[in-house]
């Protein structure tokens, strides 16, 4: 993870996916540009299909799942908290363990419980990719089985 502190009042989400997948924030969309003056901009469904074409898988988590949230805290993997803020609103932080270890706006109100947690999985070859890699495998044990007799 690679710390990246939000440049906007309103793009701690941008920032804190910049950071857990170690891009520079120029490279993430700020989707939820707008927001704070009460605009509606579909900001989770873009972010979720930009994730997909940087083959990642965004997960959406609610808290109350206790199984889910403790699977997530148990991975390791740095993960997006989103709080409630004191005057109203949220904000997103960078999490691990079921802890906050990196806040892109250095200082907010947060308070509890979460609204939500999203977290990134990279995007494997599937079954199709496993396939090809034990192929691959044969045929080089095959290749050496014969130099060898």
């Amino acid at each position: 993870m690679t710390a990246q502190y939000q440049t906007l009042e309103d793009n701690c989400v941008q920032a804190c996916v910049a950071s857990i997948l170690d891009l520079p924030l120029r490279e993430v969309p700020h989707v939820f540009a707008g927001v704070s003056m009460g605009r509606d901009t579909g900001g989770w469904p873009k972010l979720f299909k930009w994730a997909s074409r940087r083959g990642y898988k965004a997960v959406w988590i609610d808290p109350r799942k206790r199984v889910e949230v403790r699977r997530l805290e148990k991975s390791g993997t740095y993960y997006m908290g989103n709080w409630p803020v004191e005057g109203g609103g949220a904000h997103a932080v960078v999490m691990r363990r079921g802890e906050i270890v990196f806040d892109p706006g250095r200082s907010s109100a947060i308070m509890g419980p979460a609204l939500s947690y999203v977290a990134f999985e990279k995007k494997g070859g599937g079954c199709f990719a496993n396939i090809l890699l034990l192929l691959a495998l044969y045929l080089l044990v095959s290749r050496i089985w014969r130099l060898l007799r």
